[in-house]
Parts: structure tokens; C-alpha cells; sequence
């Protein structure tokens, strides 16, 4: 489908507000970390024994943390962990409190924009709840640790719950701005997420320690751990990479094997949806067959989420090009070349018309109207939620009305009715308050081939004439 400016406009327009609860969680947790600024700088229990390190060298840690994650795949699901919490720990026996802040937003600032290249907002968010979760876990840390030496199980029991603290208020952050960005909550797959989180965080705290009491020990000797640690993440990297090669041709070979066994076309593209699905540990599969490029149709086969399934069912593989072809039809025919196509919302065509008033001598047989009857017999009912009707001209004050009593999610139509359009044109229906039903409006998606087809049919048309 081809968008023209206007659309391109309001779909960015569009993108904007959908971020802009995110950015004030942004600004929320940005301000929580700048009020825990005065109770960071005045912590100040300094260890006995434990060595000092400067601050480029804990940011260059944190840096390379972010830059190497781990990732994991335990009973079909796959989580990634940082090693953070290893460079948190030393840092906190190891310097100061602000300058173990500064090392850590330094360090995750040059990985998250020269490495992993993130935009504005996920730098912004994730910097702001790295910091307030750093000072968490110093105010925690200060507030149970005591001046009586590294290898005092206090201070190891202090930096744990601190850790902990810090991935805890780290964690919700998250889950409030992915609550936010997706519009529901997921109470179990929020609570699995934080039960790994809080193993991995045990587990570097430990590590963390491990290497304190080696620093506070000798801090050549931390050169001795270089190479083990090397060595392993080396080593499982390898795996990793094997393993994926591995399971891919495994993939290929049994997906040869369900085609190559199948009775029929459609019995196989499901089997291999679901050995897909299996395979990947995805909710959904689904494979779409186009015909020649010409055609605006295509047909879809889909296994997920769950139980559920469905074979070979028409799609909109491009809605404009749709409504344009049923819009040639009603040319053909000697009708207004108008042509309208209701689709699901999981892009599947429900019904299809274009106008028909002369041929059937009915006032009211307009492409939109015939398409929504068409969907209502299907259906069942004449209130059609969700849907979204794609059509080539901006519908009349009849087919506006028709579509917000059927309670049409949304409108996409081509070209503007400087005449008869009750949407954007001649009147703006939609955007009337007093309605209890607000239809989104999208308009010239299309708008030049959809203003050459009507104008081409009325050129002819005075032709003839």
C-alpha cells in the first residue's frame, strides 16, 4: 500500500502520542533519582580492606556488561540477563557513591549508543531507571553495611539486599512503561520475569563478591579471573552459536519431511505452522500465498494463539489495490467507480463491494453499504466493532452515518468528495461530540490512483455522450 504525505503525517502523529505516557514515566523515574541525589552523596560507610578502583574503570565495566548479555532458554522460554549487578557490587565496596553513579549511567550511556544504537526515549527511560535503581541499592547498601571489613558476612548480606532492592524497583519500571506501551498487564508472565530476574541478580551478586574479596585481596590477583571467565563466555557463546545452527537444520529437514508427507497443500502448511511454533516457542505462525503480483487477495493459513486455527482464508495483502480492482469492476459495469473492502482485525477480508445503484436500482446500494450488510450477515449482528473499511472515495453522509451506527472501528479512504464527503470534506460527521461512537479517519492512502480511476470513468462517460 502506498501512503501518501497527509497519512504518513498522521500516523506520525499518531506514534507521537502513543509515546508520550512513556516519556512521562520517563520523567517520573528521572525525578525520583534526582531526589535521591542528597541522601546518595551523604552515604558514606567505607570498608575496611576492600580495594579502590577509579571510577573509568567500573563505567568500562558497566559498558561491557550491557555490551555482552547472556541468554538463556530454560523449558521452552528465552531470558536474557546483563552481568551489571557483578560491576554494581564491586563498585559499591570499591569507590565512592557518586562516582560509582557516574561510572554506572557513563558506562550504559556508550553501550547503549554506539552499540546497541537506541533511540531517544529508550536511552532516556533506561539511563533514568538505571540511576535511580543504583541509587537504590547505595542507599540500601550504606544503610545495612558496617566499617568491619570486606569479608564481613554483614557487608555480604548488605550488598545482596541491595542488589535485589535496586532489580526490584528496576524491574516494575519496566513493567509500568511495557504496561503503558501495550495497554494491558500480564500479572504472570510480569511476576515470572521478576522471579528471574531476582535469581540472575543472586547469582552476580555472588560472582560480585567473589571478585571483591579477590580486589581486596591482591588486585593483580583479579588478572587470575580474567582468563577463566574468558574462557567460559567464549565457550558459551560457541554453544549458543552451534546450537541455533543445529536446531535450524534440524528445522529445515523436518519441515521437508511434514510438506513432503502432507495430503494435501493445507494439511501441510498447518503442520509446519505448528513444528514452527514449536520450534521457535512462538504464540503464532502464519504463512500468506500471493497469486501473480497483480493480485490484491491473497490466501492464509495460521496456527496461534492457542488452539486456535485456520486454513487458506482470504486476506488483504493490499487494501488499496483491493478496492481499486472492485472499483474497475463497477466502471465495467457502468457504475461510479467506488470499491469497498471490510477487513478483521488480524487482516482477514470479511466482505466486498462496489457500487451498484443503477444496476440494481437501489438509492442505497453504495459499495460501503453493500459491504457492510455483507459483514453483518456473516457475522451475525449489525454492530460491527473492530473493523476497519478500506474504500476509494471519502463516503457520503448516508455511508458515514451507516458506519459509525455499525461501529466501525476505522475509515481508509483514497480520494477526498469535495461534493458529497461527510467525513473531511464537505462535512466532518466523525469528529461531531454530541456521537457516541468516534470513527477513525484516515485519509489519502491512494488518493492519486483512486482520483485518476474516477476521473478517467467520467471522461469517458462525456465521451459517449
Amino acid at each position: 500500500m502506498q501512503l501518501c504525505e497527509s497519512d504518513n503525517t498522521t500516523m506520525e502523529a499518531e506514534r507521537r502520542r502513543s509515546l508520550r505516557p512513556i516519556w512521562a514515566l520517563t520523567v517520573v523515574v528521572t525525578a525520583g533519582a534526582v531526589a535521591l541525589l542528597p541522601p546518595v552523596a551523604r552515604a558514606g560507610v567505607t570498608v575496611p580492606g576492600a580495594a579502590r578502583l577509579p571510577w573509568w574503570v567500573l563505567a568500562g565495566g558497566f559498558a561491557l556488561a550491557e555490551t555482552f548479555p547472556l541468554h538463556l532458554r530454560f523449558r521452552g522460554e528465552a531470558h536474557s540477563f546483563s552481568l551489571n549487578e557483578i560491576v554494581l557490587v564491586l563498585g559499591l565496596f570499591a569507590t565512592t557513591p557518586l562516582r560509582l553513579l557516574a561510572a554506572q549511567l557513563a558506562g550504559s550511556a556508550v553501550a547503549l549508543v554506539f552499540v546497541r544504537r537506541q533511540g531517544a526515549l529508550k536511552i532516556a527511560f533506561n539511563l533514568a531507571q538505571w540511576a535511580i535503581g543504583t541509587e537504590i541499592a547505595i542507599v540500601v547498601f550504606h544503610a545495612i553495611a558496617m566499617p568491619s571489613g570486606t569479608l564481613s558476612t554483614r557487608n555480604w548480606l548488605a550488598a545482596l539486599v541491595a542488589a535485589a532492592a535496586a532489580s526490584v524497583v528496576q524491574y516494575v519500571a519496566i513493567a509500568i512503561a511495557i504496561t503503558l506501551a501495550e495497554g494491558h498487564f500480564s500479572g504472570r508472565e510480569n511476576l515470572k520475569s521478576l522471579v528471574w530476574g531476582l535469581l540472575s541478580t543472586v547469582v552476580n551478586t555472588m560472582l560480585g563478591l567473589v571478585v571483591v574479596i579477590v580486589c581486596s585481596e591482591s588486585i593483580a590477583a583479579t588478572v587470575l579471573l580474567v582468563g577463566p571467565i574468558a574462557v567460559v563466555l567464549v565457550a558459551y557463546r560457541a554453544y549458543v552459536s552451534e546450537h541455533s545452527k543445529s536446531e535450524g537444520l534440524q528445522f529445515l529437514y523436518r519441515a521437508s519431511e511434514l510438506l513432503g508427507g502432507a495430503r494435501d497443500l493445507e494439511a501441510g502448511l498447518l503442520a509446519l505452522l505448528d513444528f514452527a511454533r514449536e520450534t521457535f516457542h512462538a504464540e503464532i505462525a502464519e504463512v500468506v500465498l500471493r497469486g501473480d503480483s497483480g493480485e490484491s487477495i491473497g490466501y492464509r493459513t495460521c496456527s496461534g494463539p492457542g488452539e486456535r486455527r485456520f486454513r487458506l482464508e482470504p486476506c488483504a495483502v493490499d487494501e488499496v489495490a483491493a478496492v481499486l480492482a472492485l472499483a474497475g469492476e463497477a466502471a465495467r459495469a457502468g457504475e461510479v467507480p467506488v470499491g469497498a473492502v471490510l477487513v478483521g482485525e488480524e487482516g482477514k477480508i470479511l466482505a466486498h463491494a462496489h457500487n451498484f445503484p443503477i444496476s440494481l436500482n437501489d438509492p442505497t446500494a453504495h459499495a460501503e453499504i453493500l459491504a457492510l450488510r455483507q459483514a453483518a450477515e456473516i457475522l451475525g449482528n449489525y454492530r460491527l466493532p473492530g473493523l476497519t473499511l478500506y474504500v476509494t472515495m471519502e463516503p457520503c453522509l448516508m455511508c458515514t452515518g451507516a458506519l459509525i451506527y455499525a461501529r466501525i472501528k476505522r475509515l481508509v479512504f483514497g480520494a477526498p468528495d469535495m461534493k458529497a464527503g461527510a467525513c473531511v470534506s464537505l462535512y466532518r460527521i466523525p469528529e461531531d461530540p454530541r456521537l457516541n461512537h468516534r470513527l477513525e479517519v484516515t485519509g489519502g492512502v491512494g488518493e492519486s490512483e483512486c482520483r485518476e480511476l474516477m476521473q478517467k470513468f467520467f471522461r469517458e462517460r462525456r465521451a459517449k455522450m
